[in-house]
């Protein structure tokens, strides 16, 4: 006894002396496995034998004895005979039961031969079946206190959804009372429940399995009926089965709770369930069977054209595409069949469904077979052309090689072959390659009749001259025509010269990052294009990047922003234009033009609202561009860090999926500082970018060595914001110096740099006394530009200018003066709810009375800055101030 307690430590419960009586350890005395295993039998007969009788039997119940192996099964139930052969006496059989319950649905199952019958004992095998419809409804009336005419609707859907098994069925009704679907009224003193809610919602995993062992077990018609749904998907038009005895079946399986249905549709209760229907299939039978299906539907609804394309038809030729490793013979037959799956392929982009609609365009490619461009030519481009933007869209990048390719091979001319470059070029700018992007407009441009520049040909100073012409010619034209004309032009008819406006289109936000100059030639060419020749969707992007091109001086914010609206404006006018390109001009006009006048918090809600129609448009570059300037506004208008940080992860993530690594690139940069000044946890993002870049340092050295001037310029400007909010103001001022040495293109980074460069050129000339002229330079330098160019937006730049001005005055010594543009900094960034310049007026507001003695007004001002870092999420900023707190005992209440 006191062994088997110590292997069996529940028999103290019933023995509590028994380790008083301790012998011979078990263990130690049959160091022989098979001696062990005899050992611990013999033990527990003496056991059984002990503690049972005629007037106390002892019942020993083993619950879940699937988990059990078979060895177990035979030394502690099957064998039980051993206990009747004991010295005690054969009569065990009458004093002892095991109960053993096991579950046999799982893959593993205990076989019948695991329960072998002996001369001393008696297997009995009890198998519990699920319980009828009636008993549930006895089950749901009684738990809910309502009579059974009441609780009839939710009990059949418990019924349904438990699959009769109680232990489900109260799983089941217990959830729907957690989750609100079934709740008390006080005013009816009843449980009511919302029945369409509770019919709506999935059947539970466990649930499935018992309906695929109640499929195995219905009649061979029903199966039948089931197998032919399965080949549909989980959710099948009811328009798609026709036979009677078929029908019968689905509704003897609906009454078995393997099906739901309404007036249109059957669906499987559980896609485990679709699956185990399918598996009965023959795998050899499956694609015939398919086939038959789709030419059944084929045969009551006409093969129809593009604009007559019903349900019935796509539901056919899904089946037909099933059937795939079923060879065709009839030619004429695999052309219908190709297609219906271009104008099935169409009607997914239409509705977004990119990945359909690439398999669509796929599968018609193979109806067509080897002879494919000679006996199919125009059917053959057209599904090659969509598979290419398809392959592109869902960021296929060996499939959109393999199609481009194809069609530039095959297609008979020049303008065959448009559709497969202007995907082409938008694949080499989403991986980086912008320049090769560019040189390729201009080769088909000129091929179609456009000779706009040759870029070996033409110098720097060159380049900047002609660009200051053009844009001097447009500007005296547009005046000249006005508006109103503008507006009245007609629609451009020329095919070449549509191509030519739409494939310069596509690169001009990589011409700006890059080529700044030959986006202006290019962009005022395409508006002299369109006064001659009539408009277009691309039009309207020649307008807002000539716009952005206007930008070169503070005079002309106003007349950029007139002609980046007009763009809006013109967008509206045209019949029927591609959505993708109005998300496009929108973008830019909200990233390049708007930025610069509409406040910045509300730049953000259009982005966001931009982004999503982008995606749905399937334009991935322009939703990525959206993205990426999405992060920057939200960081620099003082969003919570936390929350930034989750969305750079979900913007990295998603561009990553895309391929679109030249944003990704930014963003992971960015991203560092943001984790840096929040002092997060957060791994780096660096892990997504695409090629030999793991830091932002080595990412700064492939922009120097490739010349990369927008991708430097950007990791300098991340550079200056981390040494900014790091008050490390000598190393952000040489790299303020360093960005204007290599571009002098006007962006929204130019904002932040002139404010950034000020403040930290006066902090340094505090700081550094021997270089104060120098530093006092730069930093007067800045608030002269930026008042300059500040003055079109009092929401977004006031308060900086209030506090580069206080900063400015503080630094010459002039403290009236400092002390009142403080206070007007803090309350105008209050005003236009920029709460991270709030603390940043108050920190600085501090240290100014720090400097001068004023102990009990810096404590004050930094304890408020705190706060508002607090809010930001900034915890480098909020640690710093409270060490100069807790350093500064005069500083500390």
């Amino acid at each position: 006894l006191a062994v088997l307690s110590d292997l069996i430590p529940s028999l103290l419960l019933l023995v509590p002396n028994a380790s008083s009586f301790r012998g011979e350890s078990l263990v130690n005395s049959a160091t022989n496995p098979a001696h062990y295993a005899t050992r611990l039998r013999f033990l527990l007969r003496m056991l059984i034998c002990a503690i049972s009788s005629a007037e106390n039997p002892v019942l020993l119940f083993f619950d879940d004895a699937q988990w059990g192996d078979e060895e177990f099964i035979k030394e502690f139930v099957s064998d039980s005979s051993h206990l009747g052969k004991s010295d005690i006496g054969t009569g065990l059989k009458r004093h002892l039961c095991f109960v053993c319950c096991y579950r046999d649905d799982l893959e593993e199952e205990l076989s019948d031969t695991s329960f072998v019958q002996h001369p001393y004992t008696t297997v009995t095998k009890l198998q519990l079946q699920d319980i009828p419809e009636t008993s549930i409804h006895d089950m749901v009336s009684e738990t809910l206190s309502v009579p059974r005419r009441l609780s009839k609707s939710l009990a059949s859907i418990v019924y349904l959804k438990s699959a009769g098994n109680p232990l489900f069925a109260k799983s089941f009704l217990d959830s729907m009372v957690e989750e609100g679907k079934v709740y008390y009224s006080v005013e009816e003193k009843r449980w009511i429940w919302d029945t369409e809610a509770i019919r709506q919602v999935s059947i539970d995993d466990n649930v499935a399995k018992l309906l695929v062992r109640k499929l195995q077990r219905l009649p061979s018609k029903v199966q039948d009926a089931l197998k032919l749904l399965s080949c549909f998907g989980q959710r099948v038009p009811k328009f798609a089965i026709v036979n009677q005895e078929t029908i019968d079946g689905l509704n003897h399986a609906f009454s078995s709770g393997l099906l739901d249905m309404d007036a249109e549709f059957y669906k499987f209760t559980h896609s485990a369930v679709q699956s185990a229907a399918h598996d009965l299939i023959p795998e050899t039978l499956r694609a015939e069977l398919h086939f038959k299906l789709g030419c059944s539907i084929i045969e009551l609804d006409p093969l129809p054209d593009e604009r007559t394309l019903t349900t019935r038809n796509i539901v056919a030729i899904d089946q037909i595409n099933k059937s795939r490793p079923l060879e065709v013979a009839d030619s004429e037959l695999c052309r219908k069949f190709a297609e219906l799956n271009l104008f099935s392929g169409r009607q997914s982009m239409q509705s977004g469904g990119f990945e359909s609609a690439l398999n669509y365009f796929e599968h018609g490619l193979s109806f067509l077979g080897d002879s494919n461009w000679k006996e199919n030519y125009h059917l053959t481009l057209e599904l090659s052309d969509n598979a290419c933007l398809a392959s592109y869209i869902t960021t296929k990048t060996d499939l959109v090689e393999k199609h481009v390719t194809r069609v530039l091979s095959h297609a008979r001319d020049t303008l065959d072959m448009l559709n497969a470059y202007s995907v082409h070029i938008r694949a080499m700018c989403a991986s980086g390659f912008e320049i090769d992007a560019i040189q390729l407009v201009l080769q088909v441009s000129k091929i179609l009749g456009e000779d706009f520049v040759n870029l070996n040909d033409v110098s720097n100073p060159d380049m900047e001259r002609l660009a200051k012409d053009e844009l001097f010619v447009i500007r005296q034209l547009l005046d000249e025509l006005g508006t109103d004309k503008l507006l009245k032009l007609g629609r451009m008819t020329d095919v070449r010269k549509c191509w030519i406006m739409k494939l310069v289109s596509y690169v001009m936000k990589d011409m700006f990052r890059t080529k700044p100059l030959l986006m202006t030639v290019l962009a005022c060419r395409m508006i002299k294009l369109s006064i001659d020749f009539g408009t277009c969707e691309a039009t309207c992007i020649a307008f807002v990047m000539y716009s952005v091109a206007l930008m070169d001086s503070p005079e002309n914010v106003g007349h950029s922003y007139h002609w980046g609206k007009f763009a809006m404006t013109l967008f509206q006018t045209l019949d029927n234009p591609d959505p993708s390109m109005h998300h496009r001009v929108k973008h830019y006009f909200l990233s390049l033009v708007g930025v610069w006048i509409e406040p910045h918090q509300s730049i953000c809600e259009c982005l966001h609202i931009n982004y999503r129609n982008c995606e749905f448009s399937g334009d991935i570059e322009t939703s990525s561009n959206v993205l990426a300037w999405y992060c920057l506004i939200n960081t620099l208008s003082g969003s919570n860090l936390v929350t930034l940080n989750n969305i750079y992860w979900d913007v990295g993530r998603k561009m990553a999926e895309t391929s679109q690594h030249q944003h990704l690139m930014f963003v992971a940069s960015f991203h560092g500082h943001i984790v840096k000044l929040a002092n997060l946890s957060s791994t780096s993002m660096f892990e997504l970018v695409k090629g030999p870049f793991q830091s932002e340092d080595e990412l700064l050295d492939y922009a120097i060595a490739t010349s990369k001037s927008k991708l430097l310029c950007g990791i300098y400007f991340m550079k200056l914001y981390d040494a900014f909010w790091s008050r490390e103001y000598a190393a952000g001022v040489d790299l303020f110096t360093a960005y204007f040495s290599v571009t002098n293109s006007t962006t929204l980074d130019f904002l932040f740099l002139w404010f950034y460069g000020g403040i930290m050129s006066f902090g340094a000339a505090r700081q550094h006394p021997e270089e104060w002229s120098n530093y006092l330079k730069t930093g007067e330098d800045s608030v002269i530009n930026f008042r300059k160019w500040t003055s079109h937006s009092e929401w977004n730049c006031q308060n900086k200018l209030y506090l580069l001005e206080a900063e400015h005055f503080n630094t010459l010594g002039q403290q009236g003066q400092a002390k009142m543009k403080y206070e007007l900094a803090i309350q105008s960034s209050q005003l236009h709810r920029f709460g991270h310049e709030e603390g940043l007026s108050y920190e600085l507001y501090g240290t100014f009375w720090s400097d001068l003695g004023q102990k009990s007004l810096a404590r004050e001002n930094f304890s408020k800055a705190v706060k508002c870092y607090e809010k930001w999420g900034a915890k480098l900023k909020i640690d710093y101030l409270k060490s100069l707190l807790s350093e500064a005992p005069e500083l500390q209440n």
